[in-house]
């Protein structure tokens, strides 16, 4: 299991809505603000409003800053996030945003992200922003995020560039292959930062089979004719990911052909195998070959394939799979040391429990016994040991 964020997004989001959001689900603003004293900034104080949008409680955060006139390029950016020394997850993090930031800003200027003047995203709140949500994530344990489409809203929005239609163009650059509706609401609606944020953090936008357990609620400085909040759901997700896979049928390949091809897709790195028998044109007997790949690994086994069978053609298709929690245990037994993958959570009733083969051979061939007697007493001590694990 992962803990899961799912932004909910039907007045856009923006760097303060999404950082007050996760500080609503829970993020400790003692020690956000802790770590985000770290930063060489301006002086600055937190402050956090507890608001109405539309009769919906939520909350808001800003930073008090003094007014700056200074632009800031990326090299300053990272030089102010990489002194303060944050665990790498949280600097990397908020290093890739500024860097998505920089590169879209790059793409509409026509200029290379080091040259980039960041102008109102060279303030000190939207370092804090960045970094803060960087921060709230970790404090909260997300591994995952997911999002809501988002909303392109229509209007204009004045900038340091002048009058400027909304969706910004470096929004629209960092919205690629995000997923997104046209909206009736007028005025900016999804932020250079808010979009930069999701976009770094974002594994895909659709709800995710999970389990909410918190709410949390950050307002927008808008008032709208709709709420203007943002709500993530915080929960437990079962692991979930793509992967490639490629299908052919033969029936014309000698069976020397295919069980010399089981170990060089496995060396190859495919995930899993299968040979399906079924029936062809002509009342043909034929296999249907299945390899899993990880994804951006299907067109190096497909020519694997190509390369080792008689195929003329094949499927490549991409799908998501949900994967229980693994991990590998070992047991001592009276027949040596034996390793046990469990499935699921150690201890928890409906967790798998199985000897792994090679380990379970092994054994068998030092002690001279059936390999079916190693595996059922590595049942037996996996059993034992777990119960020390039951709640």
């Amino acid at each position: 299991m992962s803990k899961t964020a799912y932004f909910h997004c039907p007045s856009g989001i923006s760097g303060d809505m999404a950082l007050a959001a996760l500080i609503d689900a829970g993020a400790p603003v003692s020690e956000l603000e802790r770590q985000l004293r770290h930063l060489d900034l301006p002086s600055w104080d937190i402050k956090l409003n507890q608001a109405q949008k539309n009769g919906i409680a939520c909350q808001q955060i800003s930073f008090n800053l003094p007014e700056e006139k200074k632009h800031r390029h990326l090299h300053d950016m990272e030089k102010i996030i990489t002194a303060a020394h944050f665990a790498p997850k949280i600097e990397n993090f908020a290093l890739a945003t500024f860097r998505r930031l920089a590169e879209a800003e790059a793409r509409v200027h026509g200029c290379g992200a080091e040259e980039v003047h960041f102008h109102e995203l060279g303030g000190a709140d939207t370092i804090l922003d960045i970094v803060g949500f960087s921060l709230a994530m970790d404090l909260l344990g997300i591994e995952e995020v997911y999002a809501s489409s988002l909303p392109l809203s229509h209007g204009f929005v004045d900038c340091a560039h002048g009058r400027m239609p909304v969706p910004a163009p470096a929004v629209m650059e960092l919205l690629q292959g995000a997923q997104v509706y046209q909206s009736p609401l007028e005025g900016e609606l999804i932020t250079p930062t808010g979009a930069a944020l999701l976009m770094t953090a974002i594994k895909g936008f659709t709800l995710p089979d999970f389990t909410p357990e918190k709410i949390g609620r950050g307002g927008g400085q808008k008032d709208l004719p709709s709420p203007n909040i943002l709500t993530v759901m915080l929960g437990e997700c079962q692991t979930q990911d793509s992967v490639e896979v490629i299908r052919t049928w033969i029936d014309d390949a000698s069976p020397e052909l295919l069980g010399n091809l089981w170990q060089l897709a496995f060396a190859a790195g495919a995930l899993d195998m299968a040979y399906s028998p079924i029936m062809m044109k002509k009342g043909r007997p034929a296999w249907e070959l299945t390899v899993l790949a990880k994804e951006g690994q299907g067109q190096k086994l497909a020519q694997l394939l190509f390369e080792q069978t008689t195929t003329i053609g094949l499927r490549i298709c991409r799908e998501q799979r949900l994967v229980q929690e693994r991990q590998i245990i070992t047991v001592d037994t009276i027949y040596g040391a034996i390793d046990i993958k469990i499935s699921g959570v150690l201890g928890n009733p409906n967790s798998t429990i199985a000897p792994e083969y090679q380990s379970c051979l092994d054994a068998a061939t030092r002690n001279k016994v059936a390999i079916k007697a190693v595996y059922n007493t590595a049942i037996a001590a996996a059993l034992s040991l777990t119960k020390n694990y039951n709640c």
